[in-house]
């Protein structure tokens, strides 16, 4: 079964930063949301 994730909380860069993540990588994209969440493309 497909599972739809929505997610209206990213900025367009951290937007941006996910769908890089995701698309590079095997892992799931809750693990990238997470990450994203924690990092950012604007925290340091």
């Amino acid at each position: 079964m497909a599972k739809i994730f929505i997610f209206d909380e990213f900025n367009p860069e951290d937007n941006a930063m996910l769908q890089a993540l995701y698309s590079r990588s095997a892992s799931s994209v809750v693990d990238h949301v997470e990450k994203v969440r924690k990092c950012g493309s604007g925290n340091k």
